[in-house]
């Protein structure tokens, strides 16, 4: 017998323990889709779930799909609408509608369309429902005929049960996993049940569903169940660890403050005060104000509102002690603190109360394990009195700046029996919380200085056991909570959030995976359509399809928080995260690409990157053997354009030699004439003779500039002719090279069905090839330095000179020299000071010139000080000091490194002359350098000692 009496307590709380794993303390959260978020009919007829998360709904339109990324839509043919759907064992749709019945088919591209059944006269009117056995498919008519699937055809049964092989009624039960299931019924919304038939919750149009008329649903398997409804679709998670209270369950204003009582939970918000019925909270009369906290004292729970001071038995009833606007409330022993508009009061049941401190709106009050009390103010003032003291103490722990007594915002912690300040800089233990929260278990919940991001900390460390479950509400502004056991109740602007931690919650068990839904080309074309398996690369693209839209989504996201996603093309930096699922790239560039996405689910897990790669071609006039041609033609014209100039030159100057023979001659023959004359001419001769030579002189020097006039104008023209083709040669060298790797690859990818020789010597020419593209791209970035250079010398520099306050540009290219060698700087930790008066420092000039001149030589000096800290470890410097006389202004620019050696210090000025390499520099900066300080009737000059300093001294004229 007691064995059996032991049996039957066993099975009873077997069966309790069972049901207690589905209570739900809320409402489960649900999402809602209507027409204007689907774009189509807001009847829904039928829905069904597949296995990558696709959710296919039969809308009076057509056939809807949403792949968690895209709402979709496909219309029947003859714009018949569906009525039923059906996924069988082979994951294969079945659609069925008015004298209508297909499958759905995948394309190579991945894209979905519908293949009709043909002989489909027989039916009559709709299909109302498909179902799969012994592996074949059934579809029923409404005409109550049931039809099987051969093939591309449907053939009536004659002997067939519909009612047994089918359940056609207006109640629709789905299983769940872990012992649950949902059930609808037209009209009364859905409802959750465990297998054993007890009830869990309901949700209707009450709850803010978007309709009771539920049609169908389906499960997807991992926490989501979704239904089609007369006004559009929702998707539902099933009841587990996540729950919550809105105003739609009564609950009105932001919340405040709660506490269990007995067996009810209390709610205190912005409209009074609530107590939980169900799934719905009802409002206490007389209560209608702010609730800012509870206190439970002698079976009797208070309640600190604006209203005043309220208590409640435990039978419910509520009674008003006080009228005063009570702000906290702390319960020590048989008497309680509160605090009051008018200042702090101890108070007792029986009414008698005095007050204990005239500091008003106390929002805090706490006790710590040597009885000295603690106070709070609204405005962060934080106050205390020991077991022994009389009256408060301001504490002025942490003061502001300016020395006075006010203390900044401050907020009291309990630790582990001991009150702690925490202020809003201090960050000790922990950052400035907005909100606390001790619990049973001596866990301490904190928020941020916002009232987010809520986490848990004990023994000086947070706990991350909690973190998967706040995860979720990161985003959600608290201002109360409390904790029941496993279950934790957070409650703010939204409402009432419930985390049953006793529950298992699919998100916690359910691994997520993230799929590429789509790839749209151009706004319109379907490169990938989302079904099947993705493919790893895409077709090969031309150089005109080269705008793409991806869009992405995980097949399993859960509705009590938000999914983010990062994504990057060609390893770039991955973008911010955020809860669109789309990334648009356009005008990309011809070559190879990669694509990448990854996610971070509800709970804080990131997924696996997600790759896809694609190729674009570039166009025809870009391919290497292009380019080829390009530099040939390039080549010819510049050779042609080179031999004309020469030719015209050549002509120039066989005409200027002939005019100055004439002359000659001519000078030659009046010499011969005068020296026949007599002695007295002869002085005279030898005078015209002395200004014969001085003119042949002149001569030849007008000569000389006239040639160096054509010269400077021939180089002028040269340098802007020559220049754009050199940079195209430039260019189409760097992309032949590219093509070049591009050749290699595929002769390697058919290196299996060539010749051995000819592979051999096509990889050696492609070598060498390669090889001469290396050396002219080399050499031609070095010729287009040298024409910028000569293009940079030739440049009228005469102009622009006004009025100008030195001092200015200086401290500008202070910040430059900062901000361009910046890395340069913090790596070798370059001392840099410029010595710059703070008046003006008036001359007449042109700004742009003088900076870059100055920049020109501080660039030098930063190259000695790297090439000397490359040699030796020292301490490199760098300043700028500027001294002012009557006249002038003397600037100085010093600094310590390899300095110049004796033997070259008078060619620094020299143009194209350079200690650098080729590839460096030109050998012009200080050649401009000097011209432009002359330009401002200026004097430059340098002095250096090798491996110790260089010192440059500008000398510049004052306006007076």
């Amino acid at each position: 017998m007691k064995r059996i009496i032991f049996f039957i307590l066993y099975i009873i709380l077997a069966y309790n323990f069972a049901y207690s794993q589905f209570r739900q303390l809320g409402v489960p959260f649900f999402k809602n889709y209507y027409a204007t978020d689907y774009n189509a009919n807001s009847r829904n007829f039928d829905i069904a779930v597949d296995g990558q998360g696709h959710v296919f709904v039969a809308n009076f339109e057509g056939l809807m799909y949403y792949d968690q990324a895209l709402w979709h839509m496909i219309h029947l043919k003859s714009l018949t609408r569906p009525t039923s759907l059906f996924i069988d064992s082979n994951e294969t749709l079945w659609v069925g509608g008015y004298k209508y019945f297909g499958r759905a088919i995948i394309a190579d591209n991945g894209a979905l369309d519908l293949q009709e059944i043909d002989n489909m006269s027989s039916v009559q009117g709709e299909v109302l429902k498909i179902w799969e056995k012994n592996k074949k498919i059934f579809f029923v008519a409404e005409n109550d005929t049931v039809y099987e699937v051969r093939g591309n055809k449907v053939e009536p049964l004659n002997k067939y049960d519909v009612k047994k092989e089918d359940n056609l009624e207006d109640i629709n039960v789905v299983s769940i996993s872990n012992g649950l299931k949902a059930v609808t019924k037209i009209g009364e919304g859905l409802s959750f049940y465990t297998d054993n038939d007890q009830f869990l919750c309901k949700i209707t149009e009450q709850n803010g569903l978007c309709s009771n008329n539920i049609n169908s649903i389906a499960y997807n398997g991992k926490g989501i169940l979704w239904a089609a409804t007369d006004n559009g679709v929702f998707s539902v998670g099933i009841p587990s660890s996540y729950s919550y209270f809105s105003n739609k369950e009564g609950l009105i204003g932001e919340v405040y403050s709660m506490h269990m009582f007995g067996e009810t939970t209390y709610v205190g918000t912005t409209s009074g005060l609530y107590s939980q019925n169900g799934l719905f909270f009802e409002h206490i009369n007389g209560v209608n104000h702010l609730c800012w906290a509870f206190a439970e004292m002698d079976n009797s729970l208070l309640v600190a509102s604006e209203g005043g001071l309220f208590i409640i038995n435990d039978k419910g009833r509520v009674e008003k002690l006080t009228n005063e606007d009570t702000k906290s409330i702390f319960v020590n022993g048989d008497v309680f603190y509160t605090g009051e508009g008018k200042g702090v009061f101890l108070n007792k049941l029986s009414g008698i109360r005095y007050k204990i401190s005239d500091q008003q709106n106390v929002t805090q009050i706490l006790m710590d394990d040597r009885e000295c009390l603690w106070i709070k103010t609204l405005y962060g003032e934080i106050w205390y009195r020991t077991k022994n003291q009389a009256s408060f103490t301001k504490y002025k722990k942490n003061i502001n700046k300016d020395n006075s007594n006010e203390l900044l915002k401050a907020t009291l912690v309990k630790i582990d029996g001991k009150v702690v300040v925490v202020d809003i800089l201090d960050n000790a233990p922990f950052p400035y919380p907005q909100f606390s929260y001790s619990d049973m278990s001596g866990n301490l919940w904190l928020t941020d200085k916002e009232n987010n991001n809520i986490y848990v900390w004990k023994n000086g460390k947070k706990l991350h056991e909690y973190e998967p479950y706040l995860y979720s509400f990161c985003d959600v502004v608290i201002r109360s909570m409390f904790i029941d056991k496993k279950q934790i109740w957070l409650g703010g602007e939204s409402g009432v959030f419930v985390i049953d931690r006793s529950v298992e919650d699919p998100s916690m068990t359910v691994v997520p995976s993230l799929h590429i839904c789509s790839v749209l080309l151009n706004g319109d074309s379907v490169l990938w359509g989302g079904f099947g398996k993705s493919p790893q690369k895409l077709p090969v693209l031309t150089s005109k399809d080269n705008n793409l839209l991806f869009t992405f989504a995980l097949d399993y996201q859960p509705l009590h928080g938000s999914v983010l996603y990062k994504f990057r093309m060609d390893n770039n930096q991955w973008s911010v995260a955020t809860n669109l699922n789309y990334a648009r790239f356009n005008d990309q560039r011809p070559g190879k690409h990669m694509f990448q996405v990854k996610a971070i689910d509800a709970i804080g897990r990131e997924t696996e990157v997600t790759i896809m790669n694609f190729e674009i071609l570039p166009p025809f006039y870009f391919r290497w053997y292009m380019f080829v041609l390009y530099g040939l033609l390039i080549g010819i014209v510049v050779y042609m354009f080179i031999r004309w100039r020469i030719s015209r030159l050549e002509d120039e100057k066989n005409r200027l030699e002939s005019i100055v023979n004439e002359r000659t001659a001519e000078v030659v023959k009046q010499r011969d004439e005068i020296v026949k004359q007599k002695d007295e001419i002869e002085e005279k001769s030898n005078r015209l003779e002395s200004a014969l030579t001085e003119l042949n002189q002149a001569q030849h020097e007008l000569i000389r500039q006239e040639k160096m006039a054509t010269v400077g104008k021939l180089t002028q023209g040269l340098i802007d002719r020559i220049l754009n083709p050199l940079n195209y040669i430039n260019n189409f060298t760097k992309l032949s090279i590219g093509l070049l790797k591009d050749v290699k690859d595929i002769i390697e990818d058919e290196k299996e069905v060539m010749k051995e020789d000819n592979y051999e010597d096509t990889v050696d020419v492609l070598g060498m090839l390669s090889t001469n593209l290396e050396k002219v791209g080399e050499h031609g970035q070095n010729t287009t330095r040298t024409l910028k250079a000569m293009e940079e010398m030739l440049k009228d520099r005469s102009g622009g000179i006004v009025p100008m306050d030195l001092a200015v540009v200086i401290r500008q290219n202070q910040e430059m020299l900062k901000t361009y060698y910046a890395s340069v700087i913090a790596s070798n930790n370059i001392s840099i000071s410029f010595n710059i008066p703070n008046s003006e420092l008036l001359i007449n000039g042109n700004a742009d010139q003088l900076s870059k001149t100055f920049m020109s030589i501080l660039a030098n000096s930063v190259y000695a000080i790297t090439k000397k800290k490359q040699q030796k470890d020292y301490i490199p410097e760098i300043s700028f000091s500027i001294d002012v006389t009557d006249n002038d202004l003397i600037l100085k620019i010093r600094d310590n490194g390899i300095g110049i050696e004796d033997t070259i210090i008078d060619k620094v000025f020299d143009p194209f002359f350079t200690t650098k390499t080729t590839g460096e520099a030109a050998g012009v900066g200080l050649y401009l350098s000097r011209e432009i300080i002359q330009n401002h009737q200026g004097d430059i000059s340098v002095k250096s000692v090798k491996n110790e300093y260089t010192e440059f001294t500008i000398v510049l004229p004052k306006i007076k």
